[in-house]
């Protein structure tokens, strides 16, 4: 780099570096609230919370919601302290009758409910044991009772095993009584012999009983199964390969079958023609697979039946000792593959690297393309196009399914079953071996010498908890919130705030039922009061007002990114109740003298939250949550114990919360700047549930007599105003005013905070390094010149067709008269009268694709539209717009996407038109009336962006020639009325498939053609860094300049936030002159930067 670029370089990044920190001065605290906002906004569909969520939403009907039937799960079980709990009585052996196999001997496992002298050890630890054992077979780091893998025996003594009396069916608690029994109704045949349903029929056994279980059958029987579009995940590439070990157990052994852990399968070790039998078989279907008779087989299943007597049924129904073998099992392995449906949900796990072992051998096979689901080679290729069939209604761009035609739909591959039985063998494509062949799947007897240093050095009991205060943040350490979360393990208390996952279906159902309540409470926030709204965001005296009311997030992903903290901070203190993890505040006992994490409630809000627990029980049609939900927020959003609070801020859940969410899961504090985030999705459900509480009360006194309307009026007023400024500002102790005074130390901090260094440069300049990818800014210009060229011929020749057309029919717009208020209006918007005209470039296209027959043809004064040539034509031009897309944002200083998005070349209800010409180009350009902060700020702002000549006449062939033709064939296409699609088409630019495009296919474009032309991931937000390092090294403007601020605000900075202000308020779209031309000249100084012309030669 020489001298005088890096002086610009740095002047760049000084001249940033100077506004960024100019934006967090202390006393606008409201500019920081605003970026952390746009923030959220931003990521909220990135938010991997809202992804799960949006995951779970799509198979909410598989959950089960919790039975009425009184029986009681671990995480089902009503809200009382842990403390209270009867334990399960254990009896160290049982009398075996002579035809029952020997149980296995008796073990203590920390499963099961613990003594209160041993609570403490429980509380500190992350995850429930159940958990913590499945997370050890998969992580030798942490594996403690499982060291050497190698030896199965040791295996099998690290999983969970209690022997029971056989005699006493009441010693399961998953056992239906007789009565319970004669209770049952019959259920469809076949969806019984899937479901858990045959289990209480047949053995007497409920599985929703059976603690810590937490598998689930999704619900897929047959055929249902061809719809199904994604399956296992992808492998993790370093993750320690899964070793397919069998355990031993001894009542398995004994009828000659074994535990398959890795996908808690009972595998039948029988012997069939001198080799085992390797089937997996569900546990309902294990007496009868150990015993069955010939004729009970299909003269297709590769097997002969086996004889073992003890699973012989005599009679109608098995006799108890059978039963309990089964229930035996289940104890020890309670997430044992139950049932014929779950067998057929069992999927390949991501640290399994090829077949897997101890079941039969591969077969050739078909696996889809789209989703790796698989089939055996001699299945019923129907299945195939059934199933294509689903992956074409999620996305119909893919191509149709043809009889033939399945190479490109399906790959060959090699596949497993579990069960080779045409009735229930479900085959998964076996993945591929481990890179680089380092798999262990034949345990070494001795260990390396690297294993032998690494458990000398490192033991299975997580590291001591010690903070150096000395080094620490001061203000963790002056909050008191060091000292607070010192004595406890930092995964416990992550493990106390986390999102529910499968193992709580209660909380994974009441996660579902509060984000709902919260978006149809973000729903009404646009229709509430101004003046409320005014009142919540009230900024602290002497403060500027930066967001005029509280406003509605206008991204659905952005209120459930919201809403999914609220659920963390109800499920703490649900988990602390179900835990015994509480005190309450008259209780005498101090959380030292404990010396357990104890929660300090109010009985109040103890009473609220054991309401909402006992609700959860109650069938989801009968029970109306939002009134409960309230309620316990209520309790700690308003608590009634601010003296207490005075004194001791953690007495109060919301504030513990905000202190919980700051820790680390590997100990100590989470990043400023990531706090920031947590703090103001609080904040905003704080703020959301007040303006409802104030909307609730104002309908309580709208229904005072008709003659006392004033007085009601200023009573409510009054309250009204009280309830905000209580619980709603920093002017009185309260959760709110925590929650802002820890927003504003981690908003400075984060501001002060050195910035990540994510680009550098080569020494000669021409190559650039972003987060570990390089980029040679010479190739890069040969791509951009290379997709110019093959944009240009791909809209000739798939698109126009080579039709020939007037020059004025390709040319652009003479004048603008920037008519922004005309409905309909634009530089390419549609007339009756133009299109009527002999000449009309539209009319030429349509008649040449008529004459050439083969997308359409006119018949009398119809067009038919011929479907496959069509969808390939319509292909052609949203391919055209794909590729016009990506390079505009590479041209024009790029935008953001969701403001991309919405661009319009006609004026219409909802906005001005976006698209321009500029007379002193001579081309177009964009005018972005779209600003990141608009929900929030109620401010505009607005970006010039100039178009390069060449894709300004792209453009006008797609809108003056292209979109009347593509929008009357869309029409045709349309039963009944298409208003809505034409309106879509006559507005925005990018459209497609009858929809406008969204800001993630923006970003997926941009990838695509990075990957393709470069070989780098680079989407919107990696391109933006991309984008500003070539600005800042190539298109130095001196600082302090008109340009170099224009130059930042054409990449969406500000010299500071508080210059936002810049927008006009008003609804004018031009901007200055002056401002104008700055604009044009920063946008056609990028242009020419890349070796394009701005404007045309002749």
């Amino acid at each position: 780099m020489n001298a005088e670029n890096h002086r610009h370089s740095n002047a760049f990044q000084s001249d940033e570096s100077e506004s960024e920190n100019a934006d967090y001065e202390e006393e606008d605290f409201a500019l920081m609230e605003e970026e952390i906002s746009r923030e959220i906004n931003e990521n909220a569909e990135k938010d991997p919370d809202v992804k799960a969520f949006e995951k779970d939403g799509l198979h909410a009907w598989l959950v089960d919601l919790p039975n009425t039937s009184g029986s009681e799960s671990e995480d089902t079980q009503p809200m009382r302290p842990s403390r209270h709990r009867r334990p399960l009585q254990i009896i160290s052996g049982s009398d075996s009758e002579p035809d029952q196999p020997s149980p296995m001997p008796a073990s203590k496992s920390n499963t099961l409910p613990i003594e209160p002298s041993r609570k403490r050890k429980m509380l500190r630890t992350s995850l429930p044991l159940h958990q913590q054992k499945r997370t050890r077979l998969t992580n030798e780091n942490t594996d403690s009772c499982a060291s050497d893998k190698s030896v199965d025996i040791q295996i099998a003594a690290c999983s969970p095993s209690i022997a029971i009396d056989a005699s006493d069916s009441d010693s399961f608690p998953f056992r239906l009584t007789e009565a319970e029994s004669k209770l049952l109704v019959p259920g469809p045949l076949y969806t019984t012999i899937q479901g858990e349903e045959y289990l209480k029929h047949a053995f007497g056994i409920d599985l929703n009983m059976v603690d810590h279980r937490s598998r689930k059958w999704s619900g897929h029987l047959g055929k249902s199964r061809s719809f199904i579009t994604s399956v296992s995940p992808e492998q993790i590439q370093d993750a320690v390969p899964a070793e397919n070990l069998l355990v031993e157990d001894s009542d398995l052994k004994a009828v000659g079958c074994a535990y398959l852990l890795d996908y808690d399968i009972i595998m039948c070790r029988n012997l069939h023609a001198g080799k085992p039998c390797s089937y997996g078989v569900p546990l309902a279907n294990l007496m009868a697979h150990l015993y069955a008779s010939k004729s009970g087989l299909s003269d297709k299943t590769p097997r002969t039946p086996h004889h073992v007597e003890f699973c012989k049924r005599k009679g109608k129904k098995y006799n108890s000792n059978q039963i309990n073998f089964l229930c035996r099992i289940l104890v020890r392995y309670p997430n044992v593959i139950a049932t014929m449906g779950e067998l057929r949900d069992i999927q390949m796990r991501p640290d399994q690297f090829g077949p897997i072992r101890n079941i039969r051998e591969p077969s050739d096979g078909f696996a889809c393309q789209e989703c790796g689901i698989a089939i055996h080679v001699s299945s019923s290729k129907k299945f195939m196009g059934e199933h294509w069939g689903a992956h074409r209604k999620a996305n119909p761009s893919l191509d149709p399914w043809r009889v033939g035609d399945n190479a490109s739909k399906f790959h060959s591959c090699q596949v497993q079953s579990f069960s080779h039985d045409s009735s229930s063998s479900i085959w998964m494509a076996v993945p591929p071996e481990m890179l680089g062949g380092k798999k262990s799947h034949t345990a070494a007897a001795s260990k390396s010498f690297g294993s032998i240093i690494a458990n000398s050095l490192f033991s299975d009991e997580p590291p001591p908890q010690t903070l150096n205060q000395a080094i620490m943040l001061p203000f963790f350490r002056h909050s008191g919130s060091a000292a607070y979360i010192l004595p406890f393990s930092p995964k416990f208390l992550s493990h106390l705030i986390s999102l529910p996952d499968h193992t709580e279906p209660r909380l994974v159902h009441l996660k579902t039922v509060i984000v709902k309540r919260f978006k149809i409470l973000c729903e009404s926030i646009n229709a509430g009061p101004t003046l409320l709204r005014e009142l919540l965001v009230t900024p602290k005296f002497g403060e500027k007002r930066m967001v005029e009311k509280f406003n509605c997030p206008a991204k659905a992903s952005t209120q459930i990114t919201y809403a999914l903290e609220e659920v963390r901070l109800v499920c703490f203190v649900m988990r602390c109740i179900g835990q015994g993890c509480y005190v309450l505040k008259d209780d005498d006992r101090l959380q030292k003298e404990k010396g357990d994490f104890c929660l300090t409630l109010t009985k109040q809000q103890l009473k609220a939250f054991e309401s909402l627990s006992n609700s959860l029980n109650l069938p989801s049609s009968g029970c109306d949550w939002t009134p409960i939900i309230d309620n316990a927020l209520s309790t700690i959003y308003m608590p009634n114990n601010p003296f207490e609070m005075f004194k001791d801020k953690f007495a109060n859940a919301v504030n513990v919360y905000v202190c919980l969410r700051s820790v680390h899961p590997q100990g100590g504090f989470q990043t400023p700047k990531s706090l920031t985030v947590y703090e103001a999705k609080t904040q905003f459900g704080i703020r959301l549930f007040l303006m409802d509480h104030s909307l609730r009360r104002y309908e309580v006194f709208k229904q005072a007599d008709p003659d006392e309307k004033e007085a009601q009026y200023d009573a409510w007023m009054r309250e009204m105003r009280e309830t905000i400024d209580r619980w709603g500002t920093e002017n009185h102790i309260s959760p709110l005013s925590n929650v802002r005074e820890w927003m504003r130390a981690m908003s400075r901090l984060a501001r002060n905070s050195p910035s990540n260094n994510v680009v550098t440069w080569d020494l000669a300049g021409d190559c650039i390094r972003l987060r570990n990818h390089t980029v040679s800014v010479s190739q890069y210009h040969k791509s951009i010149q290379k997709s110019l060229k093959a944009l240009v011929r791909h809209v000739d020749t798939k698109v126009l067709r080579n039709v020939t057309f007037p020059s004025t029919a390709t040319s652009l717009p003479v004048t603008d008269d920037e008519d922004i208020d005309t409905r309909g209006h634009g530089l390419f918007f549609l007339s009756c009268d133009g299109l009527e005209a002999n000449d009309n470039p539209a009319s030429i296209l349509l008649r040449s694709l008529c004459q050439a027959g083969e997308v359409c043809m006119r018949s009398g004064d119809k067009i038919i539209w011929h479907d496959h040539p069509l969808s390939d034509w319509l292909l052609d031009v949203a391919g055209a717009w794909s590729q016009l897309y990506v390079l505009l944002h590479l041209l024009t200083l790029p935008g953001r996407g969701t403001e991309e998005a919405v661009w319009q070349y006609n004026n219409s209800a909802e906005s001005c038109r976006h698209l321009f010409l500029s007379p002193h180009l001579k081309t177009l350009v964009t005018l972005s009336n779209y600003n990141k902060t608009t929900a929030i700020t109620g401010l505009h702002k607005y970006i010039l962006r100039v178009i390069p000549f060449c894709l300004a006449e792209v453009i006008t062939k797609l809108l003056r020639i292209v979109r009347p033709v593509e929008m009357v064939a869309v029409a045709s296409q349309i039963p009944g009325n298409a208003n809505d699609v034409l309106h879509i088409y006559s507005t925005y630019m990018f459209v497609s498939l009858q929809k406008v495009w969204e800001a993630p296919l923006l970003s997926r474009l941009l990838r695509s053609w990075f990957e393709r032309e470069l070989g780098v991931p680079f989407g919107m937000n990696l391109h933006r860094h991309f984008a500003q390092a070539l600005q800042r090294r190539f298109l130095s403007y001196e600082k302090d300049s008109d340009l170099a601020e224009v130059a930042n605000r054409a990449m969406g900075h500000g010299k500071e936030v508080g210059a936002m202000n810049y927008a006009r308020q008003a609804g004018d779209l031009l901007i200055g002159i002056s401002e104008r031309q700055q604009f044009e000249q920063v946008g056609a100084d990028w242009i020419r930067w890349h070796g394009v012309d701005v404007s045309s030669r002749k």
